[in-house]
């Protein structure tokens, strides 16, 4: 009977970490996707500074480097108008800290 019952729990846990697994492949595609749509919404250079800048605080090590303010905070659709006519440019800019 507790063989019984082990195999059932052993099967359970093999589908909720499929499941699981599942569903971190569906957003990691899904965030690679919106990646792929912002790049194309902003100019070439801008693009390749953003990618630049993450690739070399991940290659050094850096600390305090938090990336583009667009990635640090959400705005409710209701308001994401006025916060793109608001930030304009500076939407892309790099957050960091300083007092490291």
């Amino acid at each position: 009977m507790q063989i019984h019952i082990a195999q059932t729990d052993d099967r359970e846990l093999w589908r909720e970490d499929a499941r699981l697994g599942q569903s971190v492949a569906s957003a990691k595609e899904q965030l690679q996707t919106n990646e792929r749509a912002l790049q194309g919404m902003m100019d070439k250079d801008t693009a390749n500074g953003l990618r630049a800048v993450k690739r070399y605080a991940k290659q050094l090590g850096l600390e305090g480097v938090y990336g583009p303010l667009y990635e640090l905070f959400e705005v409710s659709d209701r308001y994401k108008q006025a916060v793109e006519v608001t930030a304009g440019n500076r939407w892309a800019l790099t957050s960091v800290d300083l007092s490291l």
